[in-house]
């Protein structure tokens, strides 16, 4: 059976655990980080979908609903080439300039091969993507 404490009881438990925590800051940290670690575990679809979206947040300046509205208005493909499928494990924002960018600077959604070659090339060697469009054509 558990009394309940007194407003004044509280107040006393409050302030030892403050000056506790004060004074071990190594176990608090130990102690936060294993219980971190035991609640991420056990909520894995939530960690999940919060990583996405704080990814999304963080590096392009998009929420989830507006990257997935862009992919939506490209018909679910590469902006690029139109392939359904990823090449790798997921799909890729392509963006204008360094990260983290904001929002206008996000050009579309790639897949893996088509995020490559845009990474190699830019705009600054687009007429050196010309010049291997027309190498690979007159290789074929």
């Amino acid at each position: 059976m558990t009394t309940k404490l007194s407003e004044e009881q509280r107040v006393v438990r409050r302030e030892a655990a403050r000056t506790w925590r004060a004074k071990n800051p190594d176990k608090c940290r130990e102690y936060n980080k294993r219980g971190s670690a035991l609640w991420r575990a056990a909520n894995p679809t939530y960690m999940r979908e919060y990583s996405r979206a704080y990814h999304f947040r963080k590096k392009y300046g998009l929420t989830v609903a507006q990257w997935e509205a862009l992919f939506a208005a490209q018909g679910f493909a590469c902006a690029a080439c139109g392939s359904t499928t990823p090449g790798g494990r997921y799909w890729h924002t392509d963006h204008a300039g360094p990260l983290p960018c904001k929002a206008s600077d996000v050009r579309g959604i790639l897949c893996l091969g088509c995020n490559h070659a845009a990474g190699k090339g830019g705009i600054a060697d687009i007429l050196r993507l010309r010049d291997l469009v027309k190498y690979l054509e007159d290789c074929l």
